[in-house]
Order: structure tokens, then sequence, then C-alpha cells
């Protein structure tokens, strides 16, 4: 039976694109698929074919977020702090017993490496802010349309918490869409536990006094099935993230970088081995997640401009023109498919972005990674632990150990071995298309009657 499904994306580009696949699995599958969007991401919604449901706000999130950040309600980001913690928050989750996301055992011990104040303050300064100014402006516009429409299951990215709370308002079913190691619900399963050592006067929940007050309004009680979700649908492979229960699906990856289109260029086989470096919209959109200035690109290009190599730089214009020279093995793109690139490419070097890093986990490329995102220390454990790949912290990037580390990657074939052994991981898994049963035994269980 067909059913009505919800897709809801934050205005972010690359979470959308990670959600195309399997949203046009469903619709061929002959259900009936819309995708919740701000109007800024309308565009790019119907660009890939789907249906697109403009709610919330006109007005663009990075203007919200800078609006926020100049009055103080939106605190600025502690990049170190916050990685420190999700490192620790990683030790603290306890392990799920099934499908209702309740605690059972513990990774290690979930007392260690991450205090209470640590917790309240990832919540309170960090995940909930952040969290109000991709969701606030949305709950109402989506609630009113999901009372309209009335979906049955409800498929939401991991940041956009308006989504469970609308499938809540209607009684859906709903399965949230991870972008990297499953960090909320580690972070959650220790922060419960931590929570429940506290005297009650030191007990206080910033996510679930948010949500509550929402919905309160639509006139229901806030349950940690609103972040848990009826299923989580995770598209690493199992040795990434790890087993978190019945409740969670794995997914392969299906890339979908937007409309592309085959430059001539990479049409002939190229001459040397080819190395994919991109910094992602870190270098225009994101400044705190900017891992290169403009100065060190240069050191980098000069230092590797000797080894035997067919460099594929991707950078916006405004950026390439600020450069002084570009070597003879260099090739400046705006924009390359990456789909279609990196099975060219003996290595990349890239920002740690999530579409970035599962394109290159899917074509079995070995990785530098010089990344500044909050899961940057699980990214570079992950490649050094499978020997897929090397990393180098932002603050230590020179051009000489840029040329070292990628010397390194094209002379040690261990790296590709590495590489390729996470790739057939990959592969395994289910397919969008194989997934669709699942979802719709999901929506039969838990939606409505």
């Amino acid at each position: 039976m067909a059913v009505r499904v919800l897709f809801v994306t934050p205005t972010w580009h690359t979470h959308f694109f990670n959600l195309v696949p399997l949203a046009w699995s469903l619709q061929t599958a002959g259900h009936d698929v819309r995708v919740a969007c701000e109007p800024e991401l309308v565009d790019t919604v119907t660009r890939s074919g789907l249906t697109a449901v403009p709610v919330g706000s006109d007005e663009p999130i990075r203007d919200r977020a800078r609006r926020a950040e100049e009055d103080g309600t939106l605190p600025p980001l502690d990049m170190g702090r916050l990685a420190g913690a999700l490192g620790g928050a990683t030790s603290t989750a306890p392990k799920p017993s099934g499908s209702g996301g309740q605690a059972g055992g513990a990774i290690g011990d979930p007392r260690a490496k991450l205090s209470w104040e640590d917790m309240v303050w990832l919540y309170e300064t960090v995940a909930v802010p952040r969290a109000r100014i991709a969701n606030d402006t949305l709950f109402d516009d989506l609630v009113a349309f999901s009372r309209s429409w009335r979906p049955r299951l409800v498929v939401w990215d991991a940041l956009t918490l308006a989504g469970p709370v609308a499938a809540g308002a209607v009684g859906a079913a709903h399965a949230r869409v991870t972008f990297t190691v499953d960090l909320s619900f580690q972070l959650r399963s220790g922060f419960l536990w931590t929570m429940a050592q506290q005297p009650p006067e030191r007990r206080r929940d910033p996510l679930a006094e948010w949500l509550g007050s929402w919905t309160e309004k639509f006139g229901y009680e806030y349950s940690e099935t609103l972040v848990n979700a009826h299923a989580t649908i995770d598209q690493f492979p199992p040795s990434f993230g790890g087993d978190y229960g019945a409740s969670h699906l794995n997914l392969r990856y299906v890339p979908y970088n937007g409309p592309a289109v085959i430059p001539d260029w990479l049409n002939e086989p190229p001459p040397a081995p080819r190395v994919l470096m991109t910094l992602g919209v870190s270098m225009s959109d994101w400044q705190e997640l900017q891992v290169m200035s403009i100065e060190r690109v240069q050191e980098v290009l000069d230092s590797v401009a000797g080894l035997d190599m067919e460099l594929v730089l991707t950078l916006p214009t405004a950026f390439r023109e600020k450069l002084d020279r570009v070597p003879r093995n260099t090739r400046i793109v705006e924009f390359a498919p990456f789909h279609a690139v990196l099975p060219t490419c003996a290595a990349m070097i890239h920002h740690g972005g999530a579409g970035t890093f599962y394109n290159a986990l899917l074509a079995g490329t070995p990785q530098l990674l010089i990344t500044k995102v909050p899961d940057a220390l699980h990214k570079r454990a992950y490649l050094a632990e499978t020997g897929a790949g090397l990393s180098i912290p932002p603050d230590e990037v020179t051009g000489p150990k840029v040329r070292e580390s990628l010397a390194r990657l094209l002379d040690d074939p261990s790296f590709r071995a590495g590489a390729e052994r996470i790739r057939r991981e990959v592969l395994d898994q289910p397919t969008p298309n194989g997934l669709v049963p699942e979802l719709e035994r999901l929506a039969a269980r838990h939606g409505p009657a």
C-alpha cells in the first residue's frame, strides 16, 4: 500500500543531498514523497526531481546565525572544547537494549571522561542554541502541513528536530538519518545516565526543556522517542559507527552531489596519479570550519609542485584569483562531481565534510584529512585504525607536511588496500531500494492506523 512520506531537511545542501537517493527509492516504489525545507533550499530540492514544501522563514539561515551571534543568543563555538567533549561523549554512551533507545550496558565506563558540567555545556551552549537557529522557524509551518497532509512516515536529517515534533503531532512513524558517527545518540544516552546520578537540585535538561515547550504547544508530552526516533538510518560502514541496537538501520551510501556535468578533462586518462583536493564550503561560507587560509593553500601548492601527480583543486573563483601561482601539475576547477572524479584518483585531500568523506569511502580512495568538523577526532582515528589514510591537525598544517603525507599515500600501497577494505564493507550494506521494505514495516508498526 502506498503511504505518504515526508522528508525534513536542514538548509545545508550537503545534508539534503544525503537524503535524495532514499527519497527517490521510496518514490519509485510507489510512495508519495514530499520534502519540507526552508524557502532558500526549494530550488535545490526541485532540481533533484523531488517535490518541495516550503516551511519556515524566508530569512537565510546564515543571516539568522549572524544576527544571533550579534545579539548574544548564539554563543561563539569553541571548536577545541567541542572536539574534546565529543571525543569524551562517545566513551560515556550506554548502548540501547532495543528499539526504544533505553540504556543497557555501557560503552566503556559511563562515568569516565565527560563531566556533568561538560554535558550541560554541550547542550546549553552548543547543541540547543544551534538547533534553535535551524528549527524554531520550522515548527509551526511543519506541524500545520503535517496535520493537513497526514504523512504516515517522517524521515528527518539528524539536525532537523522539528521533524519528529511534527511526526508526534500527527502520530506518524519517524526515522532520523545521521551524517556522522551517532554522536547525538551516544551523548544523549550518557547525559540521561549521568543526570540520574545527580541530586535533584542539579538536574536540568536543556534539550527536553526546549522541545517540551513545542510539544506542549501542539498538545502532547515530550518523550525521548523524539530524539532517538523509531529508527536511525546510518550510511557509514558498521566499522565506523558501531552497533546501537535493533533500531539502527545500515544503508549503503549512494552519491548524489547535485546537478553535474562530466568535464572534458575527465574523459582522458590522467597524465600522472590524480589527487583531488577540496576544502568545501568552509572556504567561503563557514569561517569557523576553515582549515586553510589562501596563503596556506598557496604554500601547499608550491610544496607539492614537484610531485609526479595531477592535482585537481576545487576552489571558488574569488579565492583562485588571490593565488599568486598555479603549478603546472595543478588543475583548479570551481566544482568537481566527486562520484565521477574519485574513481580516477590515487588519493584525496579534504576538509572532512560528511558528503566528501562518504564519497571517498565509497570510491576506496586513500585520504589525507585536514579538518575542524565536530567529529574530526573520530574520522582521524578511523583512518588511522583502518589504514585508509592520514590526517594533519589544521593548526599543524604546513606545505612540507602535506607533501610528506601525500607522498606516503601515493607511494605506500597499504593505504589503497585499507581504503579498499572499507569500500567492500560499504558495498555490503543494503541499497536505498533494499531499505524500502524496512521503512514500510516501520510505517505500518508505528504510524497511524
